[in-house]
């Protein structure tokens, strides 16, 4: 430890002498402003690009704008007109062609000669399903058990 710290002590007394502090400062100098002025013109050329995307980024927003409503102008333009008269016209024979198909069928059942038969008869089947005779008798008991004095409901042997 004490061998470098008497080297360090030669060197400073040398470069004192030698006056080479001073030309270490002026390169030091000289070093940070070039470092600076490269460091200035970078900022400089970053901020210019920088201004040019911005103004391209608008331009190809704009061109696309542009594009879309040409390519709508172009769909527009394929738009085919359709002329009114041949749908009247195909609906008119369809409608004839049905009205004579209805008619023909009318006259069809008009003519016929035949005996017509009306059966009016009501006929009333009562099934008597187990689940509907549970439901019945729960329902009864339900009944008499709320109303007891009922004369329909049974009486009750109390023991």
């Amino acid at each position: 430890m004490d061998r470098w710290k008497s080297f360090f002590a030669n060197a400073e007394a040398w470069f004192i002498d030698n006056d080479l502090h001073i030309y270490l400062g002026a390169l030091t100098l000289i070093a940070v402003s070039v470092l600076g002025w490269m460091l200035y013109t970078e900022a400089e050329k970053n901020n210019v690009l920088r201004g040019q995307n911005v103004e391209l980024a608008s331009q190809v927003v704009d061109k696309e704008r542009r594009i879309v409503l040409l390519q709508s102008e172009l769909d527009l333009s394929k738009v085919v007109v359709i002329d009114a008269k041949p749908i009247q016209e195909t609906v008119e024979k369809g409608s004839n062609k049905l009205n004579a198909k209805i008619e023909k069928v009318q006259n069809t059942l008009i003519n016929a000669t035949g005996s017509y038969k009306v059966i009016n008869k009501t006929e009333v089947i009562e099934k008597s399903n187990p689940v509907d005779s549970e439901l019945k008798n729960m329902m009864r008991q339900s009944f008499c058990n709320s109303n007891p004095e009922d004369k329909s409901c049974t009486k009750v042997i109390k023991k």
